[in-house]
């Protein structure tokens, strides 16, 4: 086992240009990750800089893909695969508190986590993953949530269009399976604030990582304000950049029942 030289990046998306403030557990989540690995060069991206990287490498539909798609969860998905797949490295949530390095076989190109218990089998968190540059099964994701676009997919769940249940998808669909060192994510407990504690475990069962939030959806206890919640878009169909109509839905349901009123006097 190696621990190779790394990039490491993570994302942060939200309201307008400027960063909003953050929370300790969210400095904490930064430095544990960049102290884990010293000698790794470490950058976070905005959306600004997301699409810059995304004209400049991209052909013009992942671009279209990532400027569409509402929830900044899902622009940050399909931006992590296009970074990794461009550059190689790390990528991680800034949800996760990291605890260890993740040591990489030397036959290995991709370390990836499994998602936890509950999920269907296929299902393949990708809130923590190593790749070498030029990854296959990363191209495919990116031509997935491509593909996802031009549908206007949805799914039968938020995890469907550009995350866990479509990665699990691609990984369970390659014949390169064999580089791939598959971890488990594994649920803890809930403690006492709501926070439901999940750790990254290796394969051969080091814990590299622990999730440090308790919102479902977003990540306002790290970052209280500028995000958004990908599941309320993806149960309201917004997340392909179609208009909030739920004002005047709700315009239309008051006046019919006006109607109704007016009718029964």
């Amino acid at each position: 086992m190696t621990t190779r030289p790394l990039r490491l990046f993570q994302i942060m998306i939200t309201d307008g240009a400027h960063s909003p403030a953050t929370t300790d557990a969210f400095a904490r989540n930064v430095d544990s990750f960049r102290s884990t690995y010293p000698r790794a060069e470490y950058r976070r991206y905005g959306n600004e800089e997301l699409v810059a990287f995304l004209a400049d490498n991209y052909p013009e539909p992942v671009l279209q893909a990532y400027r569409t798609l509402t929830p900044y969860a899902f622009k940050a998905d399909l931006a992590r695969y296009c970074l990794l797949h461009t550059y190689g490295g790390l990528y991680s949530d800034l949800s996760y508190l990291h605890l260890r390095p993740i040591e990489i076989d030397s036959r290995c190109d991709m370390v990836v986590f499994r998602d936890i218990a509950g999920h269907p089998s296929w299902a393949v968190s990708n809130a923590v993953i190593y790749a070498e540059a030029g990854s296959p099964a990363l191209e495919r994701a990116i031509a997935r949530v491509v593909e996802h676009y031009n549908d206007r997919f949805y799914g039968h769940s938020s995890l469907e269009p550009t995350g866990p249940y479509m990665f699990g998808r691609v990984l369970a669909e390659t014949s390169d399976w064999t580089k791939i060192a598959f971890g488990d994510s594994q649920r803890l407990n809930v403690d006492r604030t709501g926070r439901v504690n999940i750790v990254k475990v290796m394969p051969t069962g080091e814990v590299v990582a622990i999730r440090n939030k308790t919102s479902e959806g977003e990540f306002s206890d790290l970052v209280p304000s500028g995000g958004n919640n990908y599941n309320s878009l993806w149960s309201e169909r917004r997340i392909w950049g179609e208009p909030d109509t739920r004002g005047v839905l709700d315009r239309l349901r008051s006046k019919a029942k006006q109607v109704r009123k007016r009718r029964s006097r």
